[in-house]
């Protein structure tokens, strides 16, 4: 029993067994006419032969003994149905190919982007995840239908092959091992290239990553200002192809290589073949095989050679290839996730109380350098808060830890008195609502842009109202063909396209319908005018009363609106008060608001 679970245990491990357990998942009936299909379409060739050696013989017979039409009958029926059989053979294929890819779209792919939206944050920031995913992620559907498309016409090949040498090897059995002492070899040659081949592409997934994000820039309509206006065309397109270059050139070498070696066997099986048809002419010529079998049987042969030499060694290629991308499509969902990452908030919402930090460290995956480097602070209900210092200080990264994005810390978060990691991202979301620079534009009307800010009350009219009115975004919509109804974005042939400032205005309308009662903002008004980011900021502090706010901002006229300041230098807190507290104090913040008093003149 022991040995039956371990030999049970592999077989549900192996890649094969994968494969087939997503397409029965998909429609069993569909994966077993698949299989039936096939392997009768394997067999064709070696009941071919045979039928067409009778018809054979039996017209040399008729020739001798006189025209009886019912000699001949059966093998020419038989060879009409396989005929027929092999002409709709192709569209049966084809419509199961459709089938097949509209079910994977329609319940696999989900799974697979609903796998890349739950996990961690660290993966979606580190090179070697982000090409692990854009392979397994570029055209699945069509991927995991090669693979069961490469395994059953691998398997239905090698029955093709078996079916025709045994019935080789029934006339003359050194010729059927003659043919299997050239099919080992072969398949060898054939496994390694498709090895090659595909390691050959994950090195070159790097560098197609960075041309394919070249070619977005040289041809977006995003960049088309900057484009024209700096005239770095030239130099991106060289950018363009010295990678593109690469990566093509990675690709070909493997391939000449495997092309080469495969080509070469291929001679020498076709010497081979020449070999096998002299011994065939021998024993023909001694009348040990009929006329018809020896034609049927250099056919056969002839046919063997083609499956043997190239289609072989194509379908082990492509069948070693399918192995490693359910490979790798099985690290990718093995890949850590965030805890309720896709879960909506809470309901009803966690209050917020306090947080804490006590002596953080914090560094990236993959990084040497902490980030943060024992960072102590508490935030208390009610109270507004801003974190000011240079670039890199810290200041964004205290917001991924905040929300969740990062768990791998030293030290301690405490979120109403407990550790963070204790909270569900569901429960971290009812608690903050926080606005970035770098907000997502989404390609859809405007009245959605704003009311998936809280997808709990997405159909609460008044409050997406009081997000418009707060932004003051009613003249913007009035001036829209089809005001909140109007589609956004170039997706759509009516889509409107808004400025910078008015799409970060979007963004914070959401922020603001957002219900959390922890709000962050994380330089949320980069893109917006003086005049607008401080109307903004003069809302703000009406919308968030009674509630717990962060700012985050380079421009420091905004951090008098808060209550405490903390001031982050080489990953800790070196300073602690309000505007005018550290203005006097004339350390760190000192400096740097005198610095920017000439903007505020």
């Amino acid at each position: 029993m022991i040995g039956d679970d371990w030999m049970i245990k592999w077989i549900k491990d192996t890649w094969i067994f994968y494969i087939i357990s997503i397409f029965y998942k998909m429609n069993k009936w569909l994966l077993i006419v698949t299989v039936l299909l096939n392997v009768f379409l394997a067999l064709i060739p070696m009941i071919q032969m045979v039928a067409l050696a009778h018809l054979i013989d039996s017209v040399i017979k008729m020739q001798k003994d006189g025209y009886v039409l019912s000699m001949a009958l059966i093998p020419i029926i038989v060879i009409m149905i396989l005929l027929i059989i092999k002409n709709f053979s192709n569209q049966i294929n084809n419509l199961i190919k459709v089938s097949f890819i509209n079910c994977l779209r329609l319940k696999y792919t989900v799974v697979l982007s609903e796998k890349k939206a739950k996990l961690e944050y660290k993966h979606l920031e580190n090179p070697k995840s982000l090409d692990l995913i854009t392979r397994v992620m570029d055209l699945p559907e069509e991927k995991l239908y090669d693979c069961l498309f490469n395994l059953v016409g691998t398997i239905s090949l090698f029955i093709t092959i078996i079916s025709l040498a045994s019935t080789i090897i029934y006339y003359m059995w050194y010729i059927g091992l003659l043919l299997i002492i050239v099919t080992i070899p072969l398949m060898i040659l054939a496994v390694k290239g498709g090895h090659a081949t595909y390691e050959a592409n994950k090195i070159a997934t790097k560098y197609r990553r960075k041309y394919q994000y070249y070619e977005e820039v040289l041809t977006s309509r995003e960049t088309s200002l900057e484009r024209t206006l700096f005239a770095y065309g030239k130099k991106l397109n060289e950018m363009w192809k010295e990678n593109y270059e690469i990566a093509r050139k990675i690709n070909f070498k493997t391939m000449s290589k495997w092309i080469i070696k495969s080509s070469a066997y291929g001679v020498i099986s076709t010497l081979v073949l020449a070999i096998i048809i002299a011994c065939l002419i021998y024993i023909s010529a001694k009348k040990i095989i009929t006329i018809g079998i020896f034609i049927a049987l250099v056919n056969a042969i002839y046919q063997l050679n083609g499956n043997m030499t190239y289609e072989l060694s194509w379908k082990m290629e492509s069948l070693v290839k399918s192995k490693e991308y359910i490979n790798e499509l099985r690290t990718f969902l093995l890949k850590t996730e965030l805890k309720a990452a896709i879960s909506r908030p809470t309901i009803p919402a966690v209050n917020f109380e306090s947080l804490q930090f006590k002596n953080v460290w914090f560094k990236y995956p993959g990084v040497d350098t902490y980030i943060l480097k024992g960072t102590s602070f508490m935030l208390e209900k009610g109270k507004h808060y801003s974190f000011v210092g240079v670039n890199g200080a810290g200041k964004s990264t205290i917001v991924k830890l905040i929300i969740g994005l990062y768990s791998d810390y030293k030290g301690e978060i405490l979120l109403n008195g407990k550790p963070i990691s204790e909270f569900s991202q569901s429960e971290l979301k009812s608690i903050c609502a926080t606005a970035f620079q770098d907000f997502t534009r989404y390609f859809i009307n405007v009245y959605d842009n704003i009311r998936i800010g809280n997808i709990n009350k997405i159909n609460d009219e008044s409050e997406i109202q009081k997000g418009i009115n707060i932004l003051n975004l009613n003249d913007l919509i009035n001036d829209l063909p089809q005001g909140l109804q109007s589609n956004l974005g170039k997706l759509f042939e009516s889509g409107v396209d808004l400025s910078g400032g008015q799409w970060q205005k979007l963004a914070l309308a959401r922020f603001y319908v957002n219900p959390g009662t922890l709000k962050i903002l994380d330089e949320p008004t980069a893109a917006l005018d003086p005049i607008s980011e401080s109307n903004i900021y003069k809302d703000f502090e009406l919308l968030s009363k009674n509630k717990t706010a962060i700012f985050i901002s380079h421009r420091l006229g905004a951090t008098k609106l808060a209550d405490t300041i903390l001031v982050l230098h080489d990953g800790v807190i070196v300073e602690k008060g309000n505007h005018s507290d550290l203005v006097e104090k004339n350390g760190v913040y000192a400096e740097m608001f005198e610095s920017q008093r000439m903007w505020y003149l």
